[in-house]
């Protein structure tokens, strides 16, 4: 089946307590699969929408989606570990929002990434901490 135009999230994070120097993330993790029953992960695909002292410093591509800006970072499959293509967030933290999947499920299929035959398996919304310390409170409503 499609992916609805309407397919994805509502998120509110609050971020409080930060330390000096802390480096975090919020991410929206969609991860596909060639086969129904996901045995073989193909692709990870994340969407960064809160980059602070976190993403990647080099891209390969920028893109611009329902007026933010994405920098957009592929690794290749490695091993057991999927390919993963992560849009990153060029503007301040969006700590609200809307985010609609399909123009990320697009782009990846338009540039080869993913297959239109290929299935959404699962998703999940979290915030990284990689240095410091903080606080986050995430609150999220799938929208169908």
């Amino acid at each position: 089946d499609q992916v609805s135009s309407t397919f994805g999230i509502t998120y509110a994070n609050t971020i409080s307590n930060v330390s000096p120097g802390s480096a975090y993330d919020l991410l929206i993790d969609l991860y596909f699969s060639e086969k129904a029953d996901a045995s073989v992960q193909k692709l990870e695909l994340s969407i960064n929408q809160i980059c602070v002292n976190s993403c990647y410093a080099t891209y390969t591509d920028s893109i611009t989606i329902n007026g933010t800006g994405y920098s957009i970072n592929y690794s290749p499959r490695s091993g057991s570990v999927p390919a993963h293509l992560a849009f990153n967030s060029i503007a301040s933290p969006q700590t609200t929002g809307v985010i609609n999947f399909l123009p990320y499920v697009k782009y990846a299929i338009d540039h080869g990434y993913l297959a239109s035959s290929d299935y959404l398996n699962s998703f999940q919304v979290s915030n990284e901490v990689f240095a410091g310390s903080a606080t986050s409170v995430i609150k999220v409503k799938i929208n169908p």
